[in-house]
């Protein structure tokens, strides 16, 4: 994305005003237009409130039609909705897909309205779908839910790729004509405890899903190595990891290289606080 998102906490005082978070409407502000294209930053404005939240950048061409001059939020996709009625609500919304539709982000906030107040506790964003060619992708999906009797948020990442490379690549199919194909899925959870203007980190933990192939280990410690730090910087997009990076990884996992792995792998213990 051209412009960082903009990373603001909200504090609107309010005495007695009712919340309907289906009644609202965005605002352009910050707009500059040059040569054929403008560009703004979008507000969401809720209806008979001060309530004001700072969403994200969009810039378009003159006749506002997807390509290159039309990308940042997309209006289609927001989304608002509830967590804890009346007291938790989450917005999210995707980008335009850029770079030929190859890339695209999801953003998350997550907003408590109490005692005639509106508050910022998270603010997020996320590489949500890469697409490398026919076939191929990478995407990730951000929910989140409440657990009212724990009083717990619980943020969900479901995250697949299907990557298919002349080259051999880590926890690939065997070998056809054609080449390597994988199709692997991660699930992370992160859980989270409300505060007063914040959310207080809890725990987390992510696993790799192989379904009822084996794998060595070696190659599921590069797939966890390559989900935790991602590195897109060659033509087929993930590249790769070094011999140490593996080492370490499968320390981590608690694996020996020559083992056969199959189903749910759990993730390294140290993720389980690497998402504060």
């Amino acid at each position: 994305m051209r412009r960082v998102m903009s990373l603001l906490l909200l504090f609107c005082p309010c005495s007695a005003f009712a919340l309907d978070i289906t009644q609202y409407e965005l605002l352009r502000e910050n707009v500059v237009t040059k040569d054929a294209s403008s560009e703004w930053d979008y507000v969401l404005i809720f209806k008979d409130t001060p309530f004001r939240v700072a969403l994200g950048p969009r810039w378009a061409n003159d006749s506002q039609i997807e390509g290159d001059d039309n990308n940042g939020l997309n209006e289609e996709t927001l989304q608002i909705s509830w967590l804890a009625k009346d007291e938790l609500f989450w917005i999210t919304w995707r980008t335009f897909p850029v770079a030929n539709g190859a890339y695209s982000a999801q953003a998350c906030i997550v907003m408590r309205h109490k005692g005639g107040k509106l508050s910022e506790l998270l603010r997020e964003g996320y590489l949500a779908r890469v697409k490398l060619g026919a076939g191929e992708f990478w995407h990730k999906d951000i929910t989140f839910e409440w657990i009212p009797n724990e009083r717990r948020l619980i943020k969900r990442i479901a995250a697949s790729d299907r990557i298919w490379s002349e080259d051999r690549i880590p926890a690939a199919e065997p070998p056809s004509p054609g080449g390597y194909i994988r199709e692997v899925s991660f699930d992370e959870t992160v859980t989270y405890r409300p505060e007063e203007d914040r959310l207080q980190f809890v725990s987390s933990n992510i696993s790799l899903e192989l379904g009822e192939r084996k794998v060595p280990a070696n190659e599921i410690a590069e797939l966890f190595v390559l989900y935790l730090a991602p590195r897109w910087g060659t033509q087929l997009g993930e590249g790769s990891c070094t011999p140490k990076e593996r080492e370490n990884m499968l320390r981590d996992l608690r694996l020996k290289e020559g083992d056969l792995c199959t189903g749910k792998t759990e993730g390294p213990s140290w993720t389980r606080g690497v998402f504060k």
